[in-house]
């Protein structure tokens, strides 16, 4: 289920952020620490002696704020029943989370549980969110009660705002105490083998119903994920700039984009896999396609800072296939059974696909989606030997082709490779020479070929880059943030018989590619790159799913 936790800063916000994302709701969490008066009268509140279990709360303002959430409650009820008539009641959740918890509100302890007494008294509350270190004290007791009477399930949360601790199997055991409530853990996972710790904890709460939650980037996966991993629910936040915890998608994104409510055991897992990813436009890409063809698939991000934590997580989220992006694309190779010739021959990997026996085989459609534009500006030609299983029967014809490689990285290996592969003549410029020299040498020998020429990336190579000028690309990171303004080779001047290409896709058009149109050049933005890498990618994932539906081993 979906839940929407508010972030509004007054009650008539929260209702608003209700009414905006109803359609794609199961829950609403009424986060009442968030609530900017409520936070002040709280701060107002004084404890009583400690030990004589007095609380100097304002008993007046507890019952004032416990009936003003009921009515909230009942009125948030009437919105959903009138936009979602179709709809099951809508489940409310009452929460006022504390400062220590990851939450806002910093008052009186004592004022906070008599709010949730009377909020509970005055009714309209199907859940009350209880921390777990209340657990058996005397300062639970009434509230609990009062949770009884109005037939309201306590959600038992633990909550690591801070990271994983030698704690976590204590406080997750302790959570799960009681039958009759639903134990949650809230854990910040600071890295993949922390989100893997948490997915692991949760597995061990043996609880009919549950929540999991990993929080921060790392956990995306497991939001998305939630009914596959046991979870009960799903948290996220209205998209107006305000998370109420790190990693919340919004509503949207969740019942639009990931398909939440269609998923099931036996739905097959994609991901693309980074540090960082959480801006990949991979989802963009390949959910779509999914819908378009009725596939029961999802393709989600899954923030990765250690590749060993793959191989778990893969089976932990069912995942079926993989892209790859910074910084795995060369350290993956190691985790793969068996790899198409481009990939050893690039050094890099940037699609993975499990096969029998959780074998992973290995691509790189970054190589088909280089070329694939190059044929509408240099016409087609037969597959080259070595050519990428990925890649369609016919490529550029590049023969005799003069280029410019602006760059000597990751990505200048497969322009290269690609461009020689296909035929062409290529010169390759860097700041370090020696490092282009060295590439050179390298590919060379592998296609047994005549090594590109090398030069320093100064003003000096002008009268070389006219030489080489047919085809010029760009493949560094100038261009993207921070450097939107910069140009990778100021010194030169386009004639405008050049094609200009730069594998930058954010922004979609460089300052340096921009200035190549405006001198009449042809241009090929890092976009084409990108779209043409994932519909290669798409054609391996749409077989691994044919595959399973074949043996009826959908994940």
């Amino acid at each position: 289920m979906i839940c929407l936790s508010s972030t509004a800063g007054s009650p008539d916000g929260a209702l608003r952020q209700l009414r905006r994302d109803a359609a794609h709701l199961d829950l609403f969490e009424l986060r009442a620490d968030f609530f900017a008066e409520l936070q002040s009268e709280g701060s107002n509140q004084h404890r009583g002696e400690a030990g004589d279990g007095e609380v100097g709360a304002d008993l007046a303002g507890a019952v004032n704020w416990g009936r003003r959430l009921s009515e909230l409650a009942a009125e948030a009820r009437s919105d959903w029943r009138a936009l979602r008539p179709e709809a099951a009641a809508l489940g409310i959740i009452l929460t006022i989370r504390r400062a220590a918890d990851g939450g806002r509100y910093q008052g009186d302890e004592g004022f906070r549980l008599l709010v949730l007494e009377e909020a509970l008294r005055s009714g309209g509350f199907d859940y009350l969110d209880l921390e777990e270190d209340l657990l058996g004290s005397d300062a639970e007791r009434s509230v609990v009660a009062a949770a009884s009477s109005a037939g309201a399930t306590i959600i038992r949360s633990y909550h690591a705002p801070d990271g994983i601790s030698a704690e976590l199997p204590h406080r997750a055991a302790r959570a799960a105490t009681r039958e009759n409530e639903i134990p949650k853990l809230a854990v910040h996972a600071d890295g993949s083998a922390a989100f893997l710790r948490i997915i692991e904890a949760g597995e061990a709460l043996q609880s009919v119903r549950r929540i999991v939650i990993a929080m921060g980037p790392y956990g995306v996966a497991g939001r998305i994920l939630a009914p596959r991993l046991g979870s009960f629910l799903t948290y996220c936040s209205s998209d107006d700039g305000r998370q109420a915890a790190p990693g919340h998608l919004t509503p949207e994104v969740l019942a639009g984009m990931y398909r939440y409510h269609e998923l099931t055991e036996r739905t097959a897992v994609f991901a693309v896999i980074g540090d960082p990813v959480l801006h990949s436009r991979s989802p963009e890409f390949h959910n779509p396609v999914f819908r378009s063809q009725k596939l029961d698939a999802v393709y989600l991000p899954l923030q990765l800072d250690d590749l060993s934590a793959l191989p778990a997580l893969a089976d932990r989220l069912g995942l079926q296939g993989v892209s790859i992006t910074i910084p795995h694309k060369s350290g993956v190779r190691r985790l793969l059974s068996n790899a198409e010739p481009a990939v050893e021959a690039i050094a890099a990997c940037n699609t993975a696909i499990r096969g029998p026996e959780d074998a992973w085989y290995g691509y790189n459609t970054d190589l088909h989606g280089f070329l694939a534009p190059l044929a509408e500006f240099f016409g087609g030609a037969e597959g080259a030997q070595h050519a990428p299983a990925a890649q369609e029967t016919r490529g550029p014809d590049l023969t005799g082709v003069r280029c410019t490689v602006i760059g000597a990285g990751g990505a200048a290996r497969a322009v290269v490779y690609g461009l020689l592969l296909y035929g062409a003549d290529v010169l390759i410029l860097n700041r370090t020479v020696a490092r282009a020299e060295a590439l050179a040498a390298e590919l060379g020998e592998q296609l047994e070929t005549v090594p590109p020429r090398c030069a320093a990336l100064e003003p000096a190579a002008d009268a070389l880059v006219r030489e080489y000028r047919d085809l010029l690309v760009q493949t560094t990171s100038i261009g993207m943030e921070p450097e939107v303004e910069a140009d990778p080779l100021p010194f030169y001047e386009f004639c405008g018989s050049e094609v200009a290409y730069d594998i930058v896709y954010t922004p979609p058009e460089t300052t340096w590619l921009r200035r190549a149109r405006r001198a009449g050049c042809r241009v090929i933005g890092g976009n084409a790159m990108f779209e043409g890498q994932a519909r290669a990618q798409s054609a391996l994932f749409l077989t691994r799913i044919n595959e399973l539906h074949q043996h009826g081993a959908g994940q």
